[in-house]
């Protein structure tokens, strides 16, 4: 597998309870064909992931400041199950022939960056606190 490309067809069992109502829809539009179905690929070049990761901070930021504190800390807290319910499929995914020091490493450098791009959303809660 390149090293530069990132799949995104991970799949992970969601920390949000499921729901039963689900509406049913037969157009065209709602059924994937075959060649949707496989992950999309994308170039991981240091300046395109610093943009992705300052724009996606950005959104984080204007989301917090416009949202009211219960609706950004709801959100904080959602983001934050979503993102520990992924761990083990991660490291099965991207580490499963790495020891268990180099997974916790590779982890811990992820969960840094996932700390830096919802940083605006942790001072709110501090300041909340």
């Amino acid at each position: 597998m390149n090293q530069n490309l990132i799949p995104l067809g991970l799949k992970h069992k969601s920390a949000r309870p499921k729901t039963s109502s689900k509406k049913s829809s037969n157009t065209p539009s709602d059924k994937k064909s075959s060649k949707d179905a496989r992950p999309l690929k994308i170039p991981t070049d240091n300046i395109s992931l610093n943009a992705f990761f300052a724009i996606l901070q950005l959104m984080v930021d204007s989301f917090t400041c416009t949202q009211s504190k219960e609706v950004s800390i709801n959100g904080y807290n959602m983001i934050n199950a979503e993102f520990i319910a992924l761990k083990d499929p991660v490291l099965n995914h991207f580490t499963s022939n790495f020891s268990n020091k180099k997974q916790e490493k590779f982890w811990h450098k992820i969960t840094m960056i996932f700390s830096h791009i919802l940083q605006p959303i942790s001072n709110l809660i501090q300041i909340a606190s």
